[in-house]
């Protein structure tokens, strides 16, 4: 179970970053920063266990991106101060939080949300992603064709699986996992 994965390189821009619980992976590349703070007993870099996340990463990626029934509800390019409920949502372009946003469970803990967005995603400054009735953070996927780009002083909830690269701001609050390409 990997709370982060790679395909080259992990990088940390920030002071620090402290990765302290699941297995941080690099299925193609060896380089991570030295401010990426890891127990060597989850660190995976180019064994066979991050090759094949890697490659079922792809598989996941090519089923959440097809996914469409029932019909996807249509995303504008930004939202804020949105509640949602379950279901599949997709754009064909980039998409922006820009605010704060909800995932309603609708008292139903099985509930699922896919977010397909063909180009990237942005998450705003000081945006909080919560969760509701039950809603949970590892039911909620973030399928991005493009990079994903989470500002600072964010509280984000779910998986991202991510074709392109994924970069944070500081005082990030993740809780769920990133997997990319």
């Amino acid at each position: 179970d990997y709370l982060v994965l790679a395909s080259s390189e992990l990088e940390c821009t920030t002071s620090s970053m402290v990765l302290q619980m699941g297995n941080v992976g690099l299925s193609g590349g060896t380089t991570i920063s030295s401010n990426i703070l890891v127990s060597p007993s989850n660190l995976r870099i180019g064994d066979s266990d991050s090759l094949t996340a890697q490659a079922d990463l792809d598989i996941a990626i090519a089923d959440m991106s097809s996914r469409n029934l029932p019909p996807a509800h249509t995303l504008p390019s930004f939202i804020n101060n949105e509640v949602f409920t379950y279901g599949i949502y997709a754009t064909e372009g980039d998409f922006m939080v820009s605010n704060d946003i909800e995932f309603d469970g609708l008292n139903n803990s099985f509930a699922v949300y896919i977010f397909q967005i063909g180009g990237s995603l942005t998450v705003s400054d000081d945006s909080i992603i919560s969760l509701s009735n039950l809603a949970q953070g590892t039911n909620v996927y973030w399928v991005v064709s493009g990079d994903v780009q989470i500002g600072s002083n964010v509280n984000f909830q779910g998986v991202i699986l991510a074709s392109g690269s994924v970069a944070s701001g500081i005082d990030l609050i993740y809780q769920g996992q990133i997997l990319a390409k």
